[in-house]
């Protein structure tokens, strides 16, 4: 069989553009010519395809599908519009490498046929024997080369050939290679026992051994290693206790088992009863002698809560992956924490057996981990910041009030915040409903008697319950029933009042809030629907606002219906105007403190808006992950060459304020005319400041 360099190699040219338009079916003859050579079918097989055979596969390619019969060297798919060749996706392969190449046309349309075209050919490429890695070479100017690159699962690296650098994504790993040790305190052990689909890289951490895999070229990746035994049994609504040690090598290439709810996200693991070792975090770091090449000492840290009412979500959701800020510079930690009634839920006579806000002590034991053992991971342990987002952020801002977290962190990023905290009164009433809809007492026994799915159960009741009651006050229009309590021990106060009281010595606080808040609350069917104006007037007697607050909000927005009027009202009231106060706190207990908002809509060719700037959207473009297939809802569908280089800038600042406390804008002095940071929109409106004083945001979180 004739070796790959010697058959006719098809022109690959790179350009700054890459528009590549839809199939045409009319085109399919001319491909089967190509593939009915001589010399390329002795090397790939098979009889010369129809053209209608060829245009059926053509059609599966563009649906992720490639049909792997076609063969897989020298692989082309060629792309028309309008009776014009408008270009390729094509694949060569050498020594096992296949590398992925384009041709670009010169029409604007179809830059989603060429990612999904990309996608589809790597996935196929990856599953035949014989290839072990594919690659790409793109212009490090030429953002929508890198969306197709990012399509088919490929990451940068630092290699560059002709002025363009070259992107990797391993499938298989090289032969095992000796035991060693590799960049001082990092082991990085590539084993021959490992799984086939992967690398094993060997850290040796307080408890024993743990083995990751490769995330991306540079990256390792340790998934679901244990940071506290277990919350159940014996351990259940108690503090978080010490995980135990293991022998040999614990196995770290997956996530860990989610905490216990009932919600089941995009592209993350649900919970399943039984799952028990659900205290577990994950770290993502450059390797050794690679991207950390020509950095002085370790590197900075981000360690990141994830939000989700305090009920749901984990650190597995995709939104997180660490991959493209380790790529910036970052060893990240992702946390899973309890939730719901295990990890915010009132035990009546708790006391130290049975405290309060068990999840916020969670993730202070987590950061004792990340104090003891991010150093193993080439992490700075003295340069660790704390971010999270919604229920993630006020986690943050509350850790810089305990004392258990005292000194295990120097910055805070806090997206979103949302207040206030629970009394304990509140919280207590709160475990009498779920007592009762679990059907046992409201006392600590009653509560271990029952699981905890029947507790996930008795909460998603009451909080139905709620959601269908207009009667039941505040609690109606987005009930949640758990948070944090200011208990006075756990958690001195609410982090706003607290923060106002006395500074948090050696914190640098980053705070940033979306402009359209309950747009996706309202979207995904959690919040009630106001309509009328009998309803806008019952929420604001519920939620204590006063008349002119509500008449600034009309006269901002004057063709605005009455359900946006409460969206933006319920908005700023639970998170952006929180958000703001909490920055003002921080900045006038002598805090430094940077503020910004993100304002990135996509519209339809009239101006409608198709996804708002609402809550979550700026997440994915913050850890890089806004390419996901699974959070196309959150961003409107295929981001654009835009939304990539917003995701560049926003990377930028975090990796910026976690290295040097310095996201790249001036910090925020308090005032009305202090420096804001605008993401994705050239001006965006706050909150209205002026209307908001005085105006108490209470009562506490339904």
């Amino acid at each position: 069989m004739p070796r790959p360099h010697q058959l006719p190699q098809p022109e690959v040219l790179r350009t700054d553009r890459l528009d590549l338009v839809p199939l045409a079916a009319a085109h399919a003859a001319e491909m089967a010519e190509v593939l009915a050579d001589p010399a390329l079918h002795t090397f790939i097989g098979g009889e010369p395809l129809s053209a209608e055979a060829l245009h059926t596969r053509y059609v599966r390619l563009a649906a992720g599908s490639p049909d792997p019969a076609v063969g897989w060297f020298n692989w082309v798919v060629r792309l028309r519009d309008e009776n014009r060749l408008a270009g390729t996706v094509q694949a060569t392969v050498e020594a096992g490498v296949a590398e992925i190449a384009w041709v670009v046309g010169t029409g604007l349309q179809g830059r989603g046929i060429a990612t999904e075209a990309a996608r589809g050919l790597a996935e196929w490429l990856s599953r035949q024997p014989g290839i072990g890695a594919l690659c790409a070479h793109v212009h490090p100017e030429h953002l929508a080369s890198q969306a197709v690159a990012r399509a088919a699962g490929l990451e940068p690296t630092e290699k560059r050939e002709d002025g363009e650098v070259r992107w990797e994504r391993l499938l298989r790993p090289a032969d095992a290679a000796a035991d060693g040790v590799v960049g001082g305190a990092v082991d990085c052990v590539p084993d021959g026992a490992a799984d086939a689909a992967s690398e094993g890289f060997v850290v040796r951490v307080e408890q024993g051994r743990v083995r990751g895999l490769t995330a991306a070229p540079g990256i390792a990746a340790h998934l679901g290693i244990p940071y506290a035994a277990p919350p159940f049994g014996p351990h259940r609504f108690r503090a978080p206790q010490p995980p135990a040690p293991w022998d040999g090598v614990r196995d770290c290439t997956a996530f860990g088992p989610v905490c216990p709810q009932s919600a089941e996200l995009p592209g993350a693991p649900a919970w399943a009863p039984g799952d028990e070792d659900v205290l577990t975090l994950n770290v993502w770091a450059p390797r050794a002698g690679e991207w950390a090449a020509g950095v002085d000492g370790p590197l900075p840290v981000l360690v990141w809560i994830h939000g989700g009412a305090y009920t749901f979500g984990s650190s597995a959701q995709p939104d997180f992956d660490g991959t493209a800020l380790a790529r910036a510079g970052l060893v990240v930690v992702t946390v899973n924490y309890r939730i719901g009634f295990e990890g915010f839920g009132h035990v009546p006579g708790g006391g130290d057996a049975h405290p309060e806000n068990r999840g916020l002590l969670d993730q202070a034991a987590a950061l004792r981990w990340v104090r003891t053992n991010i150093a193993a991971f080439g992490g700075d342990p003295d340069r660790v910041t704390v971010a999270g987002q919604s229920a993630g952020a006020t986690s943050a801002v509350s850790l810089m009030l305990m004392d258990e977290a005292r000194g295990l962190f120097r910055r805070v990023v806090a997206h979103s915040a949302v207040g206030p905290c629970f009394s304990r009164d509140t919280a207590a009433e709160n475990t009498r409903w779920i007592a009762a809809a679990a059907g046992v007492p409201a006392t600590a026994e009653g509560l271990l008697a029952a699981s905890p799915r029947d507790l996930v159960a008795a909460s998603d009741q009451v909080a139905e319950t709620l959601r269908r009651d207009p009667g039941s006050g505040s609690r109606h229009y987005d009930p949640v029933l758990y948070g944090p309590v200011a208990d006075g021990t756990v958690l001195p106060a609410d982090p706003l009042a607290a923060h106002a009281a006395a500074p948090v010595e050696g914190v640098d606080l980053l705070v940033c809030h979306t402009t359209e808040e309950y747009w996706l609350l309202d979207a995904v069917g959690s919040s009630a629907k106001i309509t009328t104006e009998p309803q806008l007037s019952s929420f604001c007697d519920d939620f204590g606002l006063p008349g002119p607050l509500v008449e600034g909000y009309r006269e901002r927005m004057p063709d605005a219906s009455v359900l946006d009027v409460y969206l933006a009202l319920f908005g700023d009231l639970r998170f952006a105007e929180y958000s703001n106060r909490v920055a003002d706190a921080h900045v006038g207990a002598g805090g430094r403190t940077f503020l910004s908002r993100f304002a990135r809509r996509r519209t339809d060719s009239t101006g409608r808006p198709v996804v708002r700037a609402w809550h979550c959207a700026d997440i994915p473009f913050a850890f890089g992950n806004h390419h996901d297939p699974h959070l196309e809802f959150l961003v409107g569908g295929p981001p654009t060459a835009a939304d990539d280089e917003l995701s560049v800038q926003l990377v930028r600042a975090w990796a910026g304020f976690v290295a040097h406390g310095d996201p790249g804008w001036p910090s925020y002095d308090g005032t009305d005319a202090g420096a804001v940071r605008i993401w994705g929109a050239p001006t965006a409106d706050g909150p209205p400041r002026e209307l908001w004083r005085g105006v108490p945001l209470g009562p506490e979180m339904p």
